[in-house]
């Protein structure tokens, strides 16, 4: 084996430049002009970014494929072209130079060259032009497998109306307005310049901008080709092309062209949550976050930059997968590798089997069978992530990493076999290391990162270190928290939203054959074909699901909360600093009257980390009466003048102590912020703190966008839904213990047979669809501009025989030419929730691993389509009174506990339906709200939910969790007759 190779500087800009080539080379579709042209409003050459006789003058003999290609581009030179429009973009790459073998090139000359078309891989251009063209040719090339071009489909007419689609269907308008010129701003204003600056030019920054912009536009406008942009086939072209001229680095020339090359994908995985469930505190894990990102950051860095070897196609929470030129590796390369990670963190580092590899010409879309074409793309994501899956990765991956983990033990002299180990990592000795020297190689640690600190707290140096991190990015950015008690409701308590997407079968691309580009007399003809770049666009419009989700919670969780700053005297901030020796970003609590309250030092002054209101309802002055529902005020009041301690944060259920007292001098009330923490947003999985009062609010909206965005393939991409409510002071460890539990509701690849209740047209462009389940769908039918959209809607009349089966035309059933008992095939979204009162309780969170049915709440989960009913549920029943409420729910549970039924025996009971429906009857119903005054399905809906056990879970949701005020409408029960 030689191993990966190493790069001269010469290679390696040529190999970043030719990367370059693949994001630019379709380029000229990024404006206006080109969807004008497909409109009919005007002749548009996009394929020349540069104009080929000015970049090459002198043209010497041409040969049939030669001279067929430049007539073709003389033809386009007469026409707008994206050189003419944009004459600046195309002089700044002809400044762009790089050398391959002996041959000299400009970005300029090569554009043109990067097509598959058999004439220009073929043609004699060292006779024609004096270069071989090879480093385009090879983007040519991978061109032509990256993505699918010729699949047909509808065309766009309307200009102002050019949509652009997600990978499942949910579309965008292009320009907001007719006219708009953001394509054409986007083209001229690309980040070219930068691609002259050789050993200056910042890679990763420059690929942020090109994918700005380059998302913006979309590789083909007819429906439903148009849900890849840009960036999608650009980012794959590049990729591909990169591992292609990695391996020629190393090789040669392919005999038979760039097609002979083979792949295969390398994974370098760490299981984020099992790492993350092994910490306590919620700044143990973001500073385990940050210390990840960074080190996929270096490991990024080292394969994409410094060996040139390819990029990364694919990342989420299992970990980083790199597609990469089929080359013999050595343990140096692992060694280097794993030198981008600490090594209580090192990953697990797979190359696939033999079997893995990936030839090129295989992946040939035109040519290529789709079963074919989807056992090879398996190999791409699907299998090295199903095998990381499945490996847990060992700590100590070999005899060097278990030495050096030795050495922190017996460094400065041998520790006593029972010296306590990091809180954190529970690898490291606490207070280690006693010097720098003796850290690991490539770490650094902070000044305030000091042995008797981190003695204090029962963690390493470099785990007090990761903790002090996110506190300090937090404070020079403080419009979103890191500190779980500023999440807190007024309660006290939080919910971890959990939101899986099951993205299995999209991943492996057996799916892809669902969704369909022509029909022939009302059935479907032609189903898309799979690709590299669809697999890359799926995976990416889930993971914008997730971001965009987070991102569009503050208008869920209402009003935004604000802290306060507490200044000690100029003596007391001194005597902080020195005596006490209090560390800025650090977390402490101040003792008010007995009441401890959360803040953070800055080095200068307090500012508190926890919700307010919450610290009010603990302390409970007598000042309080009159204040209103501000607390600032009050705080303001109490606390100026007078003097506290401050303690140091005890662990779960200890006894903090007191490290030093101040005077307040003022206090002051600072910028409000939204009370969200992102723990994890990645394609098929989203972990998300929220208060627990705004978590039904969260689930019913993320319900919402869902059911929007990917309506149209629900009962193939179901959605999973979780909420852990706890306590603020329960371990994060539990919480996320317990989030990984509910990942078990989605149970084994299954699809279940529902039958058609009923099908009728609603309004807005939706069909809705009932099922005899009493499960009721709303499916997207309408394309963005009215157009009926026969393309994604449909369901499965059959279900596949394996999971990676191929779906055939003929098992598929356009949602509109469903009927009240036709039956379907889908995968079930499922909603299910837990209150951790105590962290034993996450083990009652445990499904059967076939049906993923709740073992100990057979009710559980729930349908997704079921958070509704429950709302609706909880809006009728909590008109009665709250011991009403309680006095009918017990009695329910009572009685189906007396008649020893099972969740089956509930429901055929006629007799204990009758019970359920006589005892809601016979409850004290308000005035105006009498049981008979209910409409027929609100009443049918109560007794259901009685049955079924839903009016025992909305009063725990509801009255013990979150701890709901009576309505204000409520009144006084009455025991007149009902």
């Amino acid at each position: 084996m030689t191993g990966w190779p190493r790069l001269t500087e010469e290679e390696r800009r040529a190999i970043l430049l030719v990367e370059a080539l693949g994001l630019l080379h379709d380029v000229g579709k990024l404006t206006d002009y080109f969807l004008l042209d497909k409109c009919g409003g005007g002749t548009f050459s996009y394929q020349l970014v540069t104009d080929p006789q000015a970049v090459h003058s002198q043209v010497g003999a041409l040969d049939d494929y030669a001279s067929k290609t430049w007539q073709q581009w003389s033809r386009w030179r007469s026409a707008v072209t994206p050189y003419s429009s944009f004459p600046a973009i195309a002089e700044t790459l002809a400044e762009a130079t790089f050398r391959w073998g002996e041959e000299s090139y400009s970005l300029a000359e090569l554009p043109m060259f990067a097509r598959p078309r058999p004439r220009i891989q073929n043609a004699d251009w060292r006779s024609a032009l004096g270069k071989t063209m090879r480093p385009a040719l090879v983007v040519g090339a991978m061109h032509g497998i990256a993505h699918y071009e010729k699949e047909g489909g509808t065309k766009q007419t309307n200009y102002a109306a050019m949509c652009r689609a997600s990978a499942f269907g949910d579309e965008q308008f292009i320009n907001e307005t007719a006219g708009a010129t953001t394509l054409n701003d986007a083209y001229a204003s690309l980040p070219v310049a930068a691609l002259r600056d050789g050993a200056t030019w910042e890679r990763a920054a420059w690929l942020a901008v090109m994918r700005q912009k380059l998302e913006l536009g979309i590789a083909d406008t007819r429906r439903p080709t148009n849900e890849v942009t840009l960036w999608d086939w650009g980012y794959t072209v590049a990729s591909l092309a990169k591992a292609a001229l990695a391996w020629i680095a190393q090789n040669g020339w392919p005999d038979g062209g760039p097609g002979d090359i083979y792949f295969r994908t390398m994974s370098v995985t760490i299981d984020r949550l099992e790492i993350y469930r092994n910490t306590d505190k919620i700044t143990d894990l973001l500073g385990l976050r940050d210390a990840l990102d960074e080190s996929y950051r270096k490991l990024q860095v080292l394969l994409e930059e410094e060996f040139g070897l390819g990029n990364r196609f694919y990342h989420d929470e299992t970990g980083a997968y790199y597609l990469l030129p089929d080359i013999a590796f050595t343990e140096e390369d692992i060694a280097r590798i794993r030198s981008c990670f600490p090594l209580d963190l090192l990953p697990h580092i797979d190359f696939g089997q033999p079997g893995d590899r990936i030839r090129a010409r295989d992946l040939d879309q035109e040519n290529t069978p789709h079963a074919d074409l989807v056992e090879r793309l398996l190999r791409l994501v699907a299998i090295p992530r199903k095998r990381a899956q499945e490996i847990a990765p060992p700590v100590f991956t070999d005899s060097g990493t278990a030495e050096q983990l030795h050495a922190t033990w017996t460094a400065h002299g041998a520790r006593p076999k029972n010296a306590e180990r990091c809180a954190a990592c529970g690898l490291r000795p606490v207070a280690y290391p006693d010097d720098d020297a003796a850290l690991e190689a490539g770490v650094t640690l902070a000044g305030r990162a000091d042995g008797d600190t981190a003695r204090d707290r029962h963690l390493c140096r470099v785990c007090l270190d990761r903790r002090g991190r996110p506190a300090r990015d937090w404070y020079r950015d403080r419009r979103r928290t890191v500190w779980t008690d500023e999440v807190a409701d007024d309660n006290g308590r939080l919910a971890l939203f959990v939101g899986a997407l099951d993205l299995d079968g999209w991943l492996d691309a057996s799916l892809i054959s669902t969704l369909v580009v022509s029909e022939e007399n009302g059935r479907p003809k032609e189903a898309k074909n799979p690709s590299p770049a669809r697999i890359y666009r799926i995976a990416e419009t889930a993971r914008s699901f997730w971001s965009e989700t987070v991102a569009g919670l503050d208008g869920v969780i209402g009003q935004p909360l604000y802290r306060i700053a507490i200044q000690p005297s100029p003596a007391d901030v001194a005597a902080l600093n020195d005596d006490a020796g209090l560390l800025r970003y650090h977390a402490y609590e101040i003792n008010v009257d007995g009441v401890l309250l959360a803040v953070m030092w800055d080095g200068e002054r307090f500012v508190t980390t926890e919700n307010l209101a919450y610290f009010v309802s603990r302390w409970k002055p007598e000042a309080a009466d009159g204040e209103g529902d501000d607390p600032f005020p009050l705080l303001r009041n109490s606390l100026n003048g007078s003097r506290f301690e401050v303690m140091e944060p005890a662990g779960y259920d200890e006894i903090s102590t007191p490290r030093a007292a101040f005077r307040v001098q003022e206090t002051e009330r600072l910028e409000a912020f939204t009370p969200v923490i992102d723990l994890m947003t990645e394609p098929s999985l989203c972990m998300t703190l929220v208060p627990a009062d705004k978590a039904m609010a969260v689930a019913n909206w993320v319900k919402g966008r869902y059911e929007k965005q990917m309506g149209r393939v629900r009962d193939r991409l179901p959605m999973h839904m979780g909420l852990v409510f706890f306590p603020r002071r329960t371990p994060i460890r539990s919480v996320l213990d317990a989030g990984r539990r509910m990942l078990g509701m989605a149970g084994e690849w299954l699809w279940q047979a529902w039958t058609v209740d009923s099908v009728a047209a609603a309004p807005s462009g939706v069909q809705r669809v009932t099922f005899d389940n009493g499960v009721c769908w709303d499916v997207p039918t309408k394309a963005l501009d009215g157009t009926d959209d026969r393309w994604y809607p449909y369901f499965l009349s059959a279900a596949p025989a394996t999971p990676t089966a191929t779906i055939g035309l003929t098992d598929l059933c356009h949602v509109t030419d469903l009927a009240a008992g036709s039956k379907v095939f889908v995968r079930p979204s499922r909603f299910d929730y837990e209150f951790l009162d105590t962290t034993g309780r996450t083990y009652d969170i445990a499904y059967d691993p076939a049906t993923g049915r709740r073992l100990s709440r057979p009710t559980r989960p729930y349908p997704l389509e079921h958070l509704e009913t429950l709302d609706k549920v909880w809006d009728d029943f909590q008109t009665l009174s709250r011991s009403q409420r309680y006095q009918v729910v017990q009695a329910i549970e009572a009685t189906s506990a007396e008649w020893n039924l099972n969740f089956a025996a509930r429901g055929a009971s006629s007799a204990f339906g009758q019970f359920v429906a006589d005892t809601l009857a016979g409850a004290a119903w308000p005035k105006g709200k009498k049981w008979h005054q209910l409409s027929k399905p609100d009443r049918s809906r109560l007794v259901d939910a009685g049955i079924r056990g839903d009016l025992t879970d909305v009063v725990e949701i509801h009255m013990q969790i979150l701890k709901e005020r009576e309505p204000a409408a409520n009144q006084a029960p009455v025991s007149e007759q009902q």
